[in-house]
C-alpha cells in the first residue's frame, strides 16, 4: 500500500493524470509551491511523523516509502521470541521500509542510541555491538543488530535462522524488497542493570532511503531511465518527485496500474529543477 508520501503528492498527481502533461510538476515554480504547501501543513503532520518512528504489531501496517534520510521504525515481522540457553536471548525482526534502501546506520532502543560505529565496527550487515553502553560482557554479546537493505538478491538472516530454527524461519524467508533489522537482546547476571526497566519496546533506525534515477548521470536526460548505472541515493526533491511518479508500487494510479511511463516525463525539466534544488544559499 502507498504510505504517507502518496498523500503528500496526491494533489499534484491528480492534475497530471487528468491533463497528461507530466512535465508541469517539474517546473521550478511548482516545486517551490509544493515545498511551501508542505511547510504550512507541517504542524498537522506531527502525529504522522511520530507514528513513523513507533514499532507496531499487527497485520494492516502499510509499507513505508522513504526518500532522503529519516529515523524510522515499523512492524514486527514476528512476535518477540525468547530463545537460546534459558531463553536469555530476546529476538525481534522489524520491517522498516517497503523497498531497497541505501544504508541503515544508527539504531535506537527506546531513547538510547547505538551508533553505527558501535555495531560491529560499522559493518554494513551489522553484527554484535562491541562498544558503548551495550558492549559485550566477558566476551558475550549483549545486543546484536543485523541489517538487511531489501536488495533483490538478499538471503535469509542466518543468525536469526540459527537461533529460531530453519523449520520456523526457512531459507525462503529472504525479505527481498523489504529493508529490515533483526535484533537480539541478551540477559545475563552482569547485564541486569541494562534491562532493569524491561526490554526495549520501540526499536528504530536511521535509514538512507530509496536509490533513484538521476537523469544528470545519464548519457542524455531520460535516455536510460531503467539502467541501474544511473541510479544513486539522493534527497533532491525534484529527483524524488520524478521517481515517485514512476514508481510501480507506490506511485499514482495510471492507465498501466501504478506509476506513469518514463516517456511522459519531460526529463530536461527534471534536470533544471534538480539543479535549482542543489544550489547552495546563505542562511541568515
Amino acid at each position: 500500500m502507498p504510505g504517507a508520501a502518496a498523500t503528500a503528492f496526491s494533489f499534484v498527481v491528480g492534475a497530471i493524470t487528468s491533463t497528461g502533461i507530466a512535465a508541469t510538476i517539474f517546473r521550478f515554480v511548482a516545486v517551490a509551491a509544493l515545498s511551501t504547501f508542505l511547510a504550512r501543513k507541517a504542524a498537522k503532520f506531527d502525529v504522522g511523523l511520530q507514528a513513523r518512528t513507533l514499532t507496531t504489531r499487527g497485520t494492516i501496517e502499510p509499507q513505508k516509502l522513504l526518500y532522503g534520510q529519516a529515523l524510522v521504525s515499523g512492524q514486527l515481522a514476528t512476535p518477540p521470541l525468547a530463545l537460546g540457553t534459558e531463553a536469555r536471548d530476546l529476538w525481534n525482526v522489524v520491517a522498516l521500509v517497503g523497498h531497497q534502501c541505501e544504508e541503515i546506520s544508527d539504531v535506537w532502543l527506546d531513547k538510547r542510541v547505538i551508533t553505527n560505529a558501535q555495531i560491529n565496527g560499522g559493518a554494513a550487515a551489522g553484527g554484535t555491538v562491541t562498544s558503548g553502553e551495550f558492549a559485550e560482557v566477558s566476551g558475550l554479546p549483549v545486543v546484536q543488530v543485523y541489517k538487511k537493505l531489501g536488495t533483490s538478491t538478499q538471503t535469509v538472516e542466518t543468525n536469526f535462522q540459527t537461533a529460531v530454527g530453519a523449520p520456523v524461519w526457512p531459507n525462503e524467508a529472504r525479505g527481498r524488497g523489504i529493508c529490515y533489522i533483526t535484533t537480539a537482546f541478551s540477559l545475563y547476571e552482569r547485564t541486569e542493570r541494562l534491562w532493569e526497566s524491561g526490554e526495549p519496546t520501540n526499536i528504530k533506525a536511521l535509514v538512507k532511503g530509496k536509490i533513484i534515477y538521476d537523469p544528470r548521470l545519464d548519457v542524455s536526460p531520460g535516455a536510460n531511465p531503467d539502467n541501474a548505472l544511473y541510479y544513486a541515493w539522493s534527497d533532491n526533491p525534484a529527483l524524488c518527485a520524478a521517481d515517485f511518479l514512476r514508481d510501480p508500487k507506490f506511485g499514482p494510479i495510471s492507465e498501466n496500474g501504478r506509476g506513469i511511463p518514463a516517456s511522459r516525463v519531460d526529463w530536461q525539466s527534471v534536470v533544471d529543477a534538480a539543479d535549482a534544488c542543489d544550489v547552495l544559499v546563505a542562511i541568515p
